[in-house]
């Protein structure tokens, strides 16, 4: 996991940009029976306010995928 960020402007005008990152991560839900593996997520904003998010995941033999900004 990987976490970088960045903040300019001024207090009352505060721009935020960064990068959050999660690659081959495996998370277990028991309460649900759950195992989710080769979990990759990459989320990016920049200091316009703009956001993309790239993520995948494996549970059983089926595979997620989610795409979007």
């Amino acid at each position: 996991m990987e976490l970088s960020s960045k903040a300019d402007g001024t207090l009352g005008d505060a721009r935020l940009a960064g990068t959050f990152d999660v690659h081959n991560a495996t998370l277990r839900l028991p309460r649900l029976g759950v195992t989710l593996d080769q979990v990759n997520l990459d989320a990016r904003g920049d200091e316009a306010g703009g956001v993309s998010l790239n993520a995948s995941m494996r549970s059983h033999g089926g595979t997620l995928a989610i795409s979007g900004s």
